[in-house]
């Protein structure tokens, strides 16, 4: 299912609710609730936007894709909130709709384009919790 409002791209967003600021390796994060994502965009040194397209996605597979399906590490579903802590480098997402918090490996060189999460708190599913333990953390 397809629950995106209108075009879809590294550069919509609707219902940006959360927004978050990495002030060492200049990205903002914000949660994208309608379109069930976080998009991650690079700024410059003085923390100002860089690129005008998403660097990265993390809920959804691309940019272009906007689907809600049974919760997994790799998607989440109107995303509410959105905390990064800058000194371990990890992005927490609560997954309104799933009753969880995401918590990513937000080091550089980890995120890509539908990254699964680290780590999943607060529902404990076979499928979540068989992914996650395949995964070294």
């Amino acid at each position: 299912m397809d629950g995106s409002q209108g075009h879809l791209d590294g550069q919509s967003l609707t219902a940006a609710r959360s927004v978050e600021l990495d002030p060492v390796d200049y990205r903002l994060f914000i949660g994208d609730e309608y379109n069930h994502r976080v998009v991650v965009y690079q700024l410059d040194e003085l923390n100002r936007i860089d690129e005008y397209s998403a660097r990265w996605i993390l809920g959804q597979p691309d940019p272009e894709t906007s689907l809600i399906g049974p919760p997994n590490a790799r998607n989440m579903t109107v995303p509410l909130a959105v905390v990064y802590d800058k000194v371990s480098k990890r992005l927490f997402v609560g997954d309104g709709y799933h009753n969880r918090v995401l918590v990513y490996d937000a080091s550089s060189d980890k995120l890509h384009n539908g990254v699964a999460a680290s780590w999943v708190i607060g529902q404990k599913t076979s499928k979540v919790q068989s992914e996650l333990q395949a995964k070294p953390v």
